[in-house]
């Protein structure tokens, strides 16, 4: 909405579900008829602002083809684009970039401009295709011909994503953070799965690659979150097709269809593990080990090409497994840095690191990840392997406790000096209270991932949370570091782009909001539903300078990755620590859309926050609600039918469906607390009917 002294000009972009469509219509709300010169920037090659475009001017259209120089053209032929106004449309000329220019010459400069002569409305249809010509010249003409109404694309849409949300909304209590996160559930849905289709985000619009470690986190969470299991399952099969047959690693990330040939084959030393995480998330939700059966090809290092070779699912894991022990540090469980972890400023300078560091962090997300594959071997009989990582996991714990944590508190990491005599005092301890050359004395991931993973003990749990909120926790969030790591003017000592990135956002700012997410998590775990609440809050957008004042205005309705101090440089940045913690700093939002993270705020919410879940062969119904939203509802539909969830506080608990209290049993899957209520899967739908559900929940 655009308001002037006299008018009020109304943009509206809608979108097709089913079709390749976008269309903008122009409105003057209010005052006089306008004349509109609209622009339109075409990049139809590499490089922004290059002419590279080909194409024909005729009637009400723009058609345009990328140059004959654009890698694209030989992958996709058939690609163009069809910018059409609507048939009947005011009187209009269709030009190129002399249209913008005083002297009305052609400076040759990628622009396709309309000028349109005064109106009180205008509709212009962007259309196209990679594959198919004829679908893209009749979709050009449907959707610009003067009877198109675009008004019948919201109803469509509007079925499409409450299917797909479930029809999720938060009602019935009328505390400001229900509205707000109602209101941004469907905006954090929109942005996952464009990260789930096609990643692109507003400052990235240029990628369209599934990173591996993403994929695995923010689609996979999500989809579950809403039931939504055979999705998941294509995720898994596509991302281990993409798995190296050489040495059983995968690519940091890589691109689809005829781009395949696009990927990253150089990869931080996480990555070999979050595919098997998936895979654990999947099984436990759907009950399903019969997904370890299926048969899937390998990449091949040197082309990226599939082979022809497929070996079962399992089959690929135990080639994973193989990578796995062969990276542990010496004769412990300890897994090896390799080249990086998931906080990209943290990538060591020296290349010694890669074999002789170990990331706390990722020895913490291992152990996660193969104590509950242990559980899913168990359940589908791999009883040798099952009891092999059991001896694995029992020998990491006790290493993380003997080499990684001092004082009680875990090192961020740790530098083994001899990898062939491991002993205690010949270990250096980074990003460590004792850490004496880095600067750097606390890290937020190992703390918040030692919660989640359960490898601290309830004491430990508790030192790494107090420690959290006395030295990581400011105004705006968790941050990742205390104090930040300083820059060295662009000289490398120990991590490359901690000390010499100028830019004061996003990881090398301190606070991701991706580590935050998971810091909701750990609180989550611990039942800390004050601390849960207050951390959603802080990076929902809706109307966020009432959560905390020191925001600044952002646009409220999409996912910003980083919460950006307003400093001018990195050496302020330094110096004003303690003001940015107490809010005195403004904070901005960072990149937005682009990340996993839409998707995990919004699987919190549903699976920790409102608790509800599945876990094998049971239902859990496990919230963690501050008091303040008691008498909340929550409408969610459950396996494709309706549902309402009714949360009250209440010392007793007990769960009741359509007037009928359950039977239940408590959940022990949480060491830190006692766990929620849960019952038979195939019990609590057995029990449901196809009109309409209440489900009342006191606890």
């Amino acid at each position: 909405i655009y308001k002037g002294a006299k008018e009020t000009i109304i943009v509206t972009t809608r979108s097709a579900i089913n079709d390749p469509v976008v269309v903008t219509k122009f409105e003057v709300e209010s005052g006089n008829e306008l004349e509109f010169l609209i622009t339109n920037n075409i990049i139809m090659g590499v490089n922004e602002y290059a002419n590279e475009t080909v194409g024909t001017q005729k009637a009400n259209r723009f058609t345009l083809f990328p140059g004959h120089d654009y890698f694209g053209k030989n992958k996709y032929p058939e690609s163009r684009f069809d910018l059409s106004l609507k048939e009947g449309s005011t009187p209009y000329t269709l030009g190129g970039d002399e249209t913008i220019f005083t002297d009305g010459q052609n400076k040759n400069y990628p622009y396709a401009t309309i000028a349109a002569s005064a109106t009180s409305a205008l509709e212009i249809v962007l259309t196209g295709t990679i594959t198919d010509g004829a679908k893209a010249e009749a979709d050009a003409n449907k959707y610009s011909a003067a009877d198109f109404d675009s008004n019948s694309l919201v109803a469509e849409a509007e079925q499409y994503w409450s299917s797909l949300n479930n029809n999720a909304r938060l009602f019935g209590n009328d505390n400001p953070a229900v509205s707000k996160i109602s209101e941004i559930i469907p905006w954090l849905q929109h942005n996952a799965m464009i990260h789930y289709t096609k990643p692109y985000g507003l400052e990235q619009y240029s990628g369209a690659a599934w990173g591996t470690r993403d994929v695995c986190q923010g689609p996979v969470e999500l989809l579950l979150a809403f039931g939504k299991t055979e999705p998941v399952k294509n995720v898994i099969l596509e991302v281990y097709k993409h798995q190296y047959e050489q040495n059983g690693e995968w690519p940091q990330w890589f691109m689809f269809d005829k781009f395949s040939d696009i990927q990253q084959a150089h990869a931080h030393g996480d990555i070999i593990v979050w595919p098997l995480k998936a895979v654990c998330d999947y099984i436990e939700y759907s009950n399903d080990t019969s997904v370890l059966d299926a048969k899937i090809p390998y990449t091949n290092i040197e082309g990226f090409e599939f082979t022809e070779k497929e070996d079962t699912l399992f089959d690929h894991i135990n080639k994973e497994l193989d990578h796995i022990r062969n990276a542990f540090v010496g004769d412990t469980k300890l897994i090896s840095y390799g080249d990086g972890d998931w906080n990209d400023s943290l990538q060591p300078a020296d290349p010694e690191m890669r074999e002789k560091l170990v990331s706390v962090w990722t020895v913490e997300l291992l152990y996660q990840t193969l104590t509950r594959y242990q559980v899913v071997c168990e359940k589908a009989s791999k009883t040798e392997l099952a009891a092999e990582l059991k001896e694995i996991n029992t020998q990491m714990k006790k290493d993380f406790n003997k080499y990684l944590v001092k004082d009680d508190i875990t090192a961020g990491f740790a530098f083994f000096n001899s990898v062939d005599d491991i002993k205690e005092d010949n270990i250096d301890l980074l990003l460590h209270p004792e850490d004496k050359s880095t600067g750097v004395k606390y890290r937020l991931l190992p703390a918040i991932r030692g919660i989640i993973s359960e490898i601290f003990e309830p004491e430990q749990a508790e030192n790494h949370t107090k420690m959290i909120k006395d030295k990581l926790l400011f105004a705006d969030g968790a941050h990742l570091m205390d104090p930040p790591p300083q820059y060295t003017g662009g000289i490398s000592k120990s991590f490359q782009r901690a000390e010499t990135a100028t830019f004061v956002g996003r990881e090398i700012g301190n606070h991701y909001v991706h580590a935050h997410l998971r810091y909701m998590e750990a609180m989550a775990k611990t039942g800390d539903a004050d601390a849960l609440m207050r951390a959603m809050q802080v990076v929902n957008p809706v109307n966020i300078q009432d959560t905390f004042e020191s925001a600044e205005i952002r646009q409220s309705n999409c996912y910003f990755s980083s919460s950006d101090a307003d400093y001018n440089d990195r050496y302020e940045a330094q110096d004003t620590v303690e003001e940015l913690r107490a809010g005195k700093v403004k904070s901005k939002g960072g990149w937005r859309i682009y990340s996993s993270g839409p998707g995990i705020y919004v699987n919190l919410l549903i699976t920790r926050v409102l608790g509800i879940r599945r876990f094998y062969d049971d239902f859990v119904i496990d919230p963690v609600l501050p008091t303040e939203l008691d008498g909340l509802n929550f409408n969610f539909d459950i396996d494709g039918k309706p549902v309402v969830f009714k949360y009250n506080k209440s010392a007793d608990k007990k769960v009741i469906l359509n007037g009928k209290e359950l039977e239940l049993n408590t959940s022990n899957d949480n060491p830190y607390r006692d766990g929620g209520l849960k019952t038979k899967w195939t019990t609590f739908q057995a029990l449901l009917n196809s009109t309409g559900n209440t489900v009342e929940i006191y606890s």
